[in-house]
């Protein structure tokens, strides 16, 4: 069913993010179905504002 959704929602252009992303499992799957974008527990933990901006700062200046 998620594959059936993933192809109507990429024809009509909607861009797909998956949230609650725990396991290898789970995101081996959204690789799969080609989603926009993925989020959760696998990824990173919940985190301050100050914490986020700092790892952002991070990130931007190592691109």
């Amino acid at each position: 069913m998620l594959k059936a959704l993933s192809l109507m929602l990429n024809t009509l252009e909607y861009s797909i993010v998956a949230k609650g992303v725990e396991t290898q499992q789970q995101l081996d799957q959204c690789a799969e179905l080609s989603l926009a974008g993925v989020q959760g527990f696998l990824l990173a933990k919940p985190m301050s504002t100050e914490h986020l901006e700092k790892r952002l700062e991070y990130l931007l200046n190592t691109v």
